[in-house]
């Protein structure tokens, strides 16, 4: 969840900012994200302190974590170009 959410969050609030979604759904989905994402910050806070108490070590190998997210954006925007005709197969 704390990996996750604030990348999620964002994304979803770009999304209901930018298309076209009526006023009503969109300030329910804003205003849900905005409390939803208020806890978020105590989790990773709960998390670090986890953490913290029981001394867990950990190394990520920020190279391949930068290339796959790189390869996962990079197919998503694809896609996403591919399926709204904003790029041709040619």
């Amino acid at each position: 969840f704390s990996a996750i959410w604030p990348h999620l969050k964002l994304l979803l609030l770009h999304l209901y900012y930018y298309a076209p979604v009526p006023s009503r759904p969109r300030t329910s989905a804003i205003y849900w994200l905005d409390t939803i994402g208020k806890m978020s910050l105590a989790d990773v806070c709960a998390t670090v302190m986890l953490f913290l108490i029981l001394d867990i070590q950990t190394t990520v190998d920020v190279g391949k974590l930068a290339s796959d997210a790189s390869s996962l954006l990079g197919h998503i925007v694809s896609e996403t170009n591919m399926s709204s005709g904003l790029l041709s197969n040619a």
